[in-house]
């Protein structure tokens, strides 16, 4: 299967490179012009600070949460790039995306180099547009690594008035920053189809397998639907997990649904004010619905548009966990004491 998508990939990609070049211009001597662009690079980023109270503890502190940094730019009008780093993944700089992307035909779009693997999607995921200050527990202990180093094709056609769009992506398997040597058979690869508008109604179907360590491996598979009218969201996923390794098949699931309503103001500094909620969990295949679950209740008061989400965001966790998995799940107990959030996320 993963050579299979490999070579299909691989396929696409220098096809359609073949296939976009104007067949008049190679036997031509005159040299090739590209139109003029803008080649300077574009800034954005996102710093998110916060002060967080824990409340089994009766204990607060104050928390950099996340300082990243966003360049991209075009060298021709079918290719370009973008790099992003975190000055402060919690504390630590890493380096996130690194990538060249290319559009060979109009429907088509390649990423070459190290980027979010075609599982997850950015609203749920990025620091940048997840509606809590925290992801949803799935996508937190259940997913592995978010990025990897490889290539990723995104296609886009209709079905009538109905966008859809098919990715498929092979990549190392060793997370970001990490290019090991593997075999092609330990190569890790993602299949997701999108059906849908983002800002209307979306189905996706998705899968990821990779291997996480040495015989380790990693099997992912998940359904979600959003559904956005006048201001009004609800997401709700499922993720099913399955962690095998020698002798070991470890299964788990995880469920989320939030739903929150945008109320405009005629205030110049608060635009906005979002409400939403949030109950999401997760379950082993020897355990029971009441292992891990979590209500959250939030309020974002938005600065400035709404799809750039520079929110002031309170938010209450309570957590509802069988104490006899608390270190199965969370690792450190503490990631599933009760909390209350006061964050600042600025979009720039």
């Amino acid at each position: 299967m993963k050579k299979a998508v490999l070579i299909a990939l691989s396929s696409v990609f220098f096809s359609t490179l073949l296939l976009a070049e104007d067949v008049d211009t190679l036997n031509n001597s005159q040299p090739i012009l590209t139109p003029e662009i803008d080649r300077r690079p574009q800034f954005r980023g996102v710093l998110r600070t916060r002060f967080e109270t824990d409340l089994n503890e009766n204990e607060s502190r104050f928390d950099l949460r996340n300082a990243r940094v966003v360049m991209a730019g075009s060298v021709t009008p079918k290719i370009n790039y973008q790099v992003q780093v975190d000055l402060s993944a919690s504390g630590t700089f890493q380096i996130l995306d690194m990538e060249v992307r290319m559009n060979p035909t109009e429907n088509l779009s390649l990423r070459i180099g190290q980027g979010i693997i075609p599982f997850y999607h950015l609203h749920m995921i990025a620091p940048s547009q997840v509606l809590f200050a925290e992801r949803a527990l799935a996508c937190r202990f259940m997913t592995g690594h978010l990025r990897d180093i490889g290539i990723i094709a995104d296609y886009r056609l209709f079905a009538g008035n109905v966008p859809i769009v098919l990715s498929g992506a092979v990549f190392n398997g060793a997370g970001i920053n990490n290019p090991e040597w593997r075999s092609i058979s330990d190569f890790g690869y993602a299949l997701r189809v999108m059906i849908g508008s983002f800002d209307n109604m979306r189905l996706s179907l998705r899968t990821h397998h990779s291997t996480v360590a040495n015989d380790v491996r990693n099997r992912l598979y998940a359904i979600d639907f959003r559904y956005f009218n006048n201001g009004f969201a609800i997401d709700t996923e499922i993720i099913s997990a399955n962690l095998i390794s020698p002798g070991v098949s470890d299964r788990r699931l995880g469920w989320c649904i939030q739903a929150s309503q945008i109320f405009r103001t005629d205030r110049e500094i608060v635009n906005y004010i979002e409400p939403a909620v949030r109950w999401d969990m997760m379950v082993a295949e020897h355990g029971r619905w009441s292992d891990a679950n979590r209500l959250t209740l939030g309020v974002n008061l938005g600065f400035n548009q709404i799809y750039r989400r520079t929110q002031l965001r309170l938010n209450y966790e309570m957590y509802f966990v069988n104490e006899d998995w608390t270190a199965f799940y969370f690792g450190n107990p503490r990631h599933s004491h009760d909390r209350i959030i006061l964050e600042l996320r600025l979009n720039f």
